[in-house]
């Protein structure tokens, strides 16, 4: 998600409420869900303790536009890894991963062609699943990355 330095420094007095230049942890989650970014309470935790470096519990708006940036070019990063990972199993490229291109893919990541159609008919279903979908034909790359959260991938 590429956000200007503005945007951040209005989400950032959005939820400044008493305009003393600083947010909590509540707050911070505030703007995560305002950006519409999925996070952790670890995360924001994690967040909170590096930019706040007075210990106060607080993040100062500079601090809060440092930890922002690395944050979200850490989750941009992390897109681009997800989607090169799309891409070994999207072999004709059309933006969709089919039922053979998983069997496919699959028995090459694992060398090992036995993969039956059920057991990709049942990838499909999780991947669908995952996505709130109830057709089971094809994985987009929105569907994929569900179904990499949904099992605890973290690339």
């Amino acid at each position: 998600m590429a956000m200007t330095a503005s945007e951040l420094e209005e989400q950032f007095k959005i939820v400044d409420l008493n305009k003393d230049g600083c947010i909590d942890a509540d707050e911070l989650k505030t703007v995560m869900k305002n950006l519409g970014i999925a996070h952790t309470d670890e995360e924001i935790d994690s967040m909170l303790k590096q930019a706040d470096l007075n210990g106060s519990g607080k993040i100062e708006e500079d601090d809060f536009m440092k930890v922002m940036s690395e944050y979200l070019s850490a989750e941009k990063e992390e897109v681009f890894d997800v989607r090169d990972l799309f891409d070994v199993f999207d072999s004709d490229k059309d933006g969709f991963i089919s039922a053979k291109e998983l069997q496919f893919a699959v028995s090459e990541l694992l060398q090992d062609s036995s993969i039956s159609k059920k057991e990709v008919e049942t990838m499909m279903r999780h991947a669908c699943k995952s996505a709130g979908k109830s057709n089971n034909s094809m994985i987009s790359f929105k569907d994929f990355q569900l179904l990499l959260d949904d099992v605890g991938f973290s690339a």
